[in-house]
């Protein structure tokens, strides 16, 4: 792996590296290591007055959290004050989107209104201090004004970028895409690529790469040749970096693509969650593991189980062994996309160099990534020179990218090979959109998380392999999720919980977007055990108002109600059969009556009715009733434990029969 010792990710004194960086990190006073590297200067302070007040400090003063405290305040202003709400000059309050998803569905009309409503509270502009005085900012000056992802994420972020993009062009805003995408030129024409995000401390990497299909996605919507003219020397320029900082050579000679981040130091806006995960490493590893995690963050996949050597362990991260299979895809998009923007420019040995190049990647594509025993597109391990045999998870939703990218196109038995180890896998079951992996971990790119980005590129996907109605399926369930989970709190999350209709995801390094923390006061093992309803069940609930009402808020807010084939045993997931995501029939009976006798009847109602439909479809399509149902995909059996699942089966066919009386009949 690459290591580059003492290398920080840009050469500011206040901001990337140096003692004074590492003292504020680690004094306690900001609980996200973003918060500090976001706060510029206040006006008139220079870095040399604060670096001169910091150097003057005795030892012990530069430890003291009350001492650094002071001279926040006194030198520095608020996180994100040099950026200003923006409203996009175009914007319009009913652009033509909106009334033609209402006459289809009124309360989808309503939910489209209030997300093109969202680009008011998400438009930002740089000041002109960033301009003036850069050194004092760790904000990029760009020109235009923007749209942010949201929450803690105050500036711009490079894949973000493309969606955001493609959902203001929905609602008709194409001269705010143009200064966006001019943005991007003007980070390409600075660093010869477009950085993580919009600050100093992200110019040591970049993200996936799609500069490309956003001028692509501008000209479609606009055939505006003037401006895709000035920005086509940008965006092959920007391809050319990752052509030559981001490759490697196999033996065959063939050249894939890796994310490889110059950088030997802890990540500035997560600098004391990189210290931890070195604790005890000496610089040399210490310096390579920086390296790693910058590559992570590179990937947008910060982080997931897909990048590390060992479980969980992030220590073991390995990012840049591998030819991920998703950023060799985007620039197989990309250069499909700069041969055919060439071709629309009249530049036909442009369109043939580039499309030349795109012809060679797919056919890497079947050397390297397409694994034939799997029925997937995979990861390739350039050290080991071998496919990545993946230790964690069966799955990865990076490999409906290539599929999405139209590497799969036109080969109907690959077609079938793919759609057919989808479902055998079941990744298209669960009940709220398809998982970023199937290991749980802990990190937010694993289950149960899932991604906006990775739903797009999977529904697409599906459409490239001809299967409209899964892909419309996929399409719909995962709205009808972001709906129910904007109706019932008023927010767009980052990601959402593939387990729980309607609920926001969560791990990772930060809180999800509105502050649920995922560690705050969590049992060791899980935070329900479905035992929890037999004394309710018992009736020694029965009388108690007030407990029955925190009862119910209490399974509602642990989302044990919403999954998609009854009430789970527990939320730990063990490999145990008495854990999730099985669901047994006298938990089901249990509970029923439990929810009976709080009073809430509609509760029972609706769950004797899901794990009747559950069994229902179950022995619809074996002919079987099953000992145990997974709470995760509708209609299948559970597992786990020291036997294979047994059928039959007593207990479920008498609980199946006393729900069938009591709320059938």
């Amino acid at each position: 792996m690459a290591c580059f010792a003492d290398t920080p990710p840009c050469d500011s004194a206040l901001f990337c590296s140096g003692p004074l960086l590492h003292a504020f990190q680690l004094s306690g006073l900001f609980n996200d290591s973003k918060t500090f590297v976001d706060a510029p200067l206040l006006p008139g302070v220079t870095p040399a007055d604060v670096l001169g007040v910091f150097d003057a400090l005795s030892p012990s003063q530069k430890a003291n959290a009350s001492v650094l405290h002071a001279i926040y305040l006194a030198h520095y202003d608020e996180p994100g004050s040099d950026l200003e709400a923006w409203l996009p000059p175009d914007w319009q309050p009913h652009p033509p989107l909106v009334a033609a998803v209402a006459a289809r569905s009124p309360s989808y009309g309503a939910w489209a209104a209030d997300l093109n409503a969202l680009w008011h509270t998400l438009g930002r502009k740089v000041v002109a201090d960033v301009e003036d005085r850069p050194d004092a900012h760790s904000l990029l000056y760009v020109p235009n004004g923007f749209v942010v992802p949201g929450g803690r994420f105050r500036e711009w972020y490079n894949w973000d970028t493309f969606w955001i993009l493609r959902g203001l062009l929905e609602c008709g805003l194409t001269k705010t895409v143009a200064g966006m995408l001019e943005n991007f030129g003007t980070m390409v024409e600075t660093f010869g690529f477009v950085p993580n995000g919009g600050r100093r401390y992200y110019i040591d990497r970049s993200q996936p790469p799609l500069f490309a299909l956003m001028v692509a996605e501008y000209y479609d919507a606009t055939h505006d040749l003037g401006l895709v003219s000035t920005l086509f020397p940008l965006i092959a320029k920007e391809y050319g970096w990752w052509m030559t900082e981001r490759v490697v050579t196999t033996s065959s000679g063939e050249m894939l693509n890796i994310y490889r981040p110059k950088v030997g130091m802890p990540r500035p806006e997560g600098y004391v969650e990189d210290l931890q995960h070195a604790q005890g490493m000496g610089p040399v590893d210490a310096a390579c593991l920086y390296a790693q995690i910058a590559a992570g963050a590179e990937t947008g996949w910060d982080f997931s189980t897909r990048w590390f050597a060992t479980g969980s362990d992030i220590s073991s991260i390995c990012v840049s062994s591998l030819a991920p299979v998703d950023l060799n895809a985007f620039l197989f998009q990309t250069e499909t996309t700069l041969a055919r923007l060439a071709t629309v420019l009249g530049r036909s040995s442009d369109a043939a160099k580039y499309a030349a190049a795109a012809n060679r990647r797919a056919q890497a594509f079947d050397a390297f990534f397409w694994n034939e025993a799997a029925g997937q597109y995979v990861d390739y391990n350039v050290s080991a020179a071998s496919q990545v045999q993946p230790p964690h998870s069966d799955f990865y939703v990076a490999s409906m990218i290539p599929i999405w990218a139209g590497l799969a196109s036109g080969n109907a038995s690959r077609s079938a090979q793919i759609r057919d180890a989808l479902q055998g896998l079941g990744v298209l079951d669960f009940a709220a959109g398809i998982p970023t992996s199937l290991a749980t971990s802990g990190q937010q790119w694993d289950m149960p998380n899932a991604w906006a980005p990775m739903q797009f590129f999977s529904i697409y996907a599906l459409e490239a392999l001809g299967e409209a109605s899964l892909a419309t399926q996929l399409a719909k369930t995962w709205l009808a999720s972001n709906y129910a989970a904007y109706n019932s709190t008023g927010l767009m999350w980052e990601k959402y919980n593939v387990l729980k209709f309607g609920k926001p995801g969560g791990g990772g390094e930060y809180t999800v977007a509105t502050g649920f923390g995922w560690t705050n006061g969590v049992p060791p093992h899980s935070d329900f055990y479905v035992a929890s309803m037999i004394p309710i069940w018992a009736g020694l609930a029965s009388g108690n108002a007030s407990r029955s009402a925190q009862i119910r808020d209490a399974l509602q807010g642990l989302g044990v109600l919403d999954f998609a084939a009854g009430i789970p045993t527990s939320l730990a997931t063990s490999g145990q059969q008495w854990d999730m995501p099985n669901a047994w029939a006298p938990m089901q009976f249990f509970s029923i009556y439990a929810l009976e006798a709080l009073g809430e009847a509609s509760l029972a109602t609706q769950l004797a009715k899901t794990w009747l439909a559950s069994n229902y479809a179950a022995y619809n399509s074996t002919g079987l009733m099953w000992e145990k149902y997974n709470v995760l995909k509708f209609g299948k059996p559970g597992g786990g434990g020291e036997y294979t699942v047994a059928t039959g089966f007593g207990w479920t066919n008498g609980v199946a029969l006393a729900l069938l009386r009591d709320y059938f009949t």
